[in-house]
């Protein structure tokens, strides 16, 4: 058949043959690129997104070192005075953060006892405070531990002895709230209390639960996909 073709037709043939193929080379290709771009800029989107959101949770936690960073400044002054005083002056001021700050579930914080009571005489024991919800009011505790030396795999230890602060990996804990009994996952801002001489007096920090921060990974405006709120480790 194509032997009986006219050259004229022959020629057409082959142009409109050459046409389709430089049109389908080019139609793939710019569709090729489209897509390769779209996926692009939807990564670029992602990141951003991404990016803003870690910003975000950042400035929030960097506000919460600053409240016990602020508390310790003015806490670790309360260690020269008397006993009664002392404990009406740290009261108060854990009730008034947990007053302003209701997604603490608690404010804590411990004293060495060589700090606070002359007759101790030992480097180990401390006495714990704490400041804590439960069922709508705000109520307090405090108790002696480590009486007989340090616990020296725990928290408490390296902060008092490393003199630093730290937001805490994501622990489990039981809610102090007989109203919302359960476990929750929290961290806590800690910062070492210290005297005028840079000597550790004690340990200061909060228990706030994750669910604020995990609610701000919460994806708008995508159909599919999730996002992850890690920490550090």
């Amino acid at each position: 058949m194509f032997k009986n073709m006219t050259i004229k037709k022959k020629m057409m043939f082959f142009i409109l043959g050459l046409t389709v193929i430089i049109y389908s080379v080019t139609l793939g290709y710019t569709i090729y690129s489209l897509r390769t771009e779209a996926i692009n800029e939807a990564k670029k989107l992602a990141d951003t997104y991404a990016s803003d959101k870690a910003n975000d949770i950042k400035a929030k936690l960097d506000e919460d070192m600053a409240i016990v960073r602020a508390m310790t400044l003015i806490m670790q002054d309360y260690v020269y005075l008397p006993t009664e005083e002392r404990e009406k002056l740290q009261f108060q001021l854990m009730k008034n953060i947990l007053s302003e700050y209701p997604k603490y579930s608690a404010v804590w914080m411990s004293w060495q006892l060589e700090a606070i009571e002359d007759s101790w005489g030992k480097e180990y024991g401390r006495l714990s405070i704490n400041c804590y919800w439960d069922s709508g009011e705000i109520k307090t505790s405090q108790e002696r531990k480590d009486l007989t030396g340090f616990v020296y795999d725990g928290l408490y230890y390296r902060l008092l002895t490393d003199i630093e602060e730290v937001l805490t990996e994501p622990y489990e804990f039981d809610s102090y709230d007989l109203d919302n009994a359960g476990t929750l996952l929290a961290v806590s801002p800690t910062k070492t209390l210290v005297d005028k001489n840079g000597k550790a007096l004690g340990v200061l920090g909060t228990d706030m639960s994750l669910e604020e921060y995990s609610k701000m990974t919460d994806i708008e405006g995508y159909e599919q996909g999730y996002a992850i709120l890690a920490s550090n480790n």
